[in-house]
């Protein structure tokens, strides 16, 4: 998924990006110039707030895969829950747990809803500042009625692209932040290792002794 988002849509926004904002410049290079300034801070701001999205989705990742691994052991063992009497104890655990979960996912949409609200009022402005100056160039003869229609047209298009850009950049950092947890996993160092230089075991007879050997539960 992530090499899909990168590939078939990261790359083919950035193309339409430069037609538009060349278009654009081959009207008039003042709208080329004030749209790529919006652009080029708008995907700056998407970059910078990425590590908070991908953070905020590795939290979430992580506590959906605890509520999962919950209700999986839950009924895996559900003889052993009720033989010792243990349906509220396992309830309260499961609400504790997806109380967490919800409150995760209540982070990251919180994120997600401010970029689309900074994004589209930015936009809002941008389209007011262009429309201003079309009517103002128009007035004095700089601007011709076509070219109303193509700056405010190509805006449009743009802001639709880059609508669906943020989107897909959602997708993404939930997809990275999984990704990321699952590496951590994978990539856990073992607790348990080898001594350096140590002497290669040689088993000559079948004898097996313990020693210093513990095991008990938590508390």
């Amino acid at each position: 998924e992530l090499i899909k988002l990168f590939i078939d849509r990261f790359f083919g926004y950035i193309l339409a990006l430069i037609f538009a904002i060349h278009t654009l410049s081959l009207a008039n290079i003042m709208f080329a110039m004030a749209t790529l300034i919006w652009v080029i801070i708008f995907i700056l701001v998407s970059i910078l707030y990425f590590r908070k999205l991908s953070n905020l989705a590795n939290c979430y990742s992580s506590s959906s895969g605890k509520a999962t691994a919950n209700i999986a052991d839950g009924l895996s063992n559900i003889l052993t829950v009720r033989l010792f009497a243990k349906q509220t104890y396992q309830r309260l655990k499961f609400f504790q747990i997806y109380k967490e979960k919800i409150a995760a996912e209540k982070r990251i949409q919180w994120a997600y809803f401010w970029i689309w609200f900074i994004y589209g009022y930015s936009f809002e402005l941008l389209q007011a500042i262009s429309l201003y100056f079309l009517i103002y160039g128009y007035q004095s003869g700089e601007i011709l009625l076509g070219d109303i229609a193509l700056v405010l047209g190509i805006n449009i298009a743009i802001v639709e692209c880059l609508d669906q850009l943020t989107r897909d950049l959602t997708q993404f950092s939930t997809h990275f932040g999984r990704v990321s947890d699952a590496l951590s996993s994978i990539n856990t160092e073992l607790e348990i290792t080898n001594k350096e230089n140590a002497t290669k075991l040689e088993v000559n007879k079948g004898e097996i002794n313990f020693k210093k050997v513990l095991f008990s539960y938590p508390n």
